[in-house]
């Protein structure tokens, strides 16, 4: 979101700098007005899809609980509980005491990081 909001500043300056540089009411002007006008257009968009989507989510609590799936698969894990339900929805396990996980919930994935060398993603829908 950062790195879209610094491109879209960008833009705009670059835009606003050549409209300011140009005669008003020539091509050159309103072309770059109108590029101008895009460029923050673009980033409301994004903007709005992001915090629409955000606000759709149905809010999950992950908890770090011991998991049994089998007497093979048990350890550690994560439980995603739903917030409106208090039902548990998901599961993951990590097969790890002490986890270093992050949660996306808008994108319904689970990262771990195991040994600060590998990277794990999970699906959680």
């Amino acid at each position: 979101m950062a790195v879209m909001a610094g491109f879209a500043a960008m833009q705009y300056g670059y835009n606003y700098s050549r409209a300011s540089h140009s005669q008003l009411g020539t091509w050159e002007n309103t072309q770059s007005n109108n590029a101008k006008n895009r460029a923050i257009e673009g980033y409301e968009k994004l903007f709005n899809k992001r915090y629409t989507a955000t606000r759709s989510t149905t809010g999950y609590a992950y908890v770090l609980t011991e998991i049994v799936e089998d007497k093979d698969n048990k350890g550690g894990g994560l439980v995603g509980l739903n917030l409106n339900s208090g039902e548990a929805e998901h599961q993951v396990l990590l097969k790890m005491k002490d986890p270093d996980y992050d949660v996306d919930e808008l994108e319904g994935r689970i990262f771990n990081v195991k040994d600060k060398k590998e990277i794990t993603a999970y699906s959680v829908r």
